[in-house]
């Protein structure tokens, strides 16, 4: 997996190495103590992430990455924002189902998966081992649809586990006189309706099916829970060994 850089300085002191790097306006950091790895990553484009995956996955926008890699687990946090998710199966997994169930009239949305899942902003709080991606916290921001929820992936076999809450605005008194089923919607404040979709299959071939909230089983992050480390202590960790010990040079 390619990581460009156009400068790398590495400096080696006591027990510490310090790393600093950076790609155009993109910012690099990072710090190995004690054979742990701290590392905050900052400005970097969609292209840029495109390079690293070695796939045409994303469009536009500006990414940040806080993490740490401690005893072959590496848990972290990545925040985006201004970006387009593309050649997402998952996403178009998701944008048939709501062509097809009557209930979700309501987040069906004419330019919904035409120009890829288009997102403001938003975060994934992840940890991953050899084995499991484990995807703590999803929190999306979009232009047609706002998605947040939890979820597991087994690398080997590529399968996913996740649940999602997808969220939407509308002008309730125009569409709730055309939902004929509305057991699968939750209506907030301020006209936000979700819906719970749980996704299965595998990457390739997600299989997505809308479930009630008290359907949800929460296998995937029991399963978390106990692989991964709250991602609170990661980022305080972080912090203190970035940005306190370049302070003592």
């Amino acid at each position: 997996m390619p990581f460009p850089l156009e400068n790398l300085d590495i400096v080696a002191q006591d027990d510490r190495v310090k790393i600093d790097g950076n790609y155009k306006n993109a910012m690099i950091m990072a710090d190995l103590v004690h054979g742990a790895l701290y590392l905050k990553a900052h400005n970097f484009s969609g292209d840029y992430i495109n390079t690293i995956l070695q796939k045409d996955f994303v469009e536009g926008g500006l990414f940040t990455l806080i993490g740490a890699l401690e005893d072959q687990v590496f848990n972290g946090e990545l925040k985006f924002q201004n970006t387009s998710l593309k050649n997402f199966a998952l996403m178009q997994n998701m944008v048939n189902l709501i062509n097809t169930i009557p209930s979700l009239i309501v987040f069906r949305n004419p330019h919904l998966g035409a120009n890829g899942y288009q997102i403001k902003i938003g975060s994934v709080v992840f940890g991953i081992t050899k084995e499991y991606l484990g995807l703590e916290k999803i929190d999306l921001i979009g232009k047609t649809l706002d998605i947040a929820g939890n979820g597991i992936i087994e690398l080997d076999k590529n399968k996913l586990d996740l649940n999602l809450e997808v969220s939407t605005i509308k002008a309730l008194s125009n569409v709730l006189n055309k939902i004929p089923i509305v057991g699968y919607l939750v209506l907030g404040k301020g006209g936000k309706i979700t819906t719970n979709v749980n996704v299965k299959g595998t990457l390739d071939k997600p299989k997505t099916q809308v479930t009630l909230a008290s359907d949800i089983i929460q296998a995937p992050f029991k399963i978390l829970r106990r692989i991964f480390t709250p991602i609170d202590i990661i980022v305080d960790e972080v912090k203190k060994n970035i940005d306190s010990k370049r302070k003592l040079k």
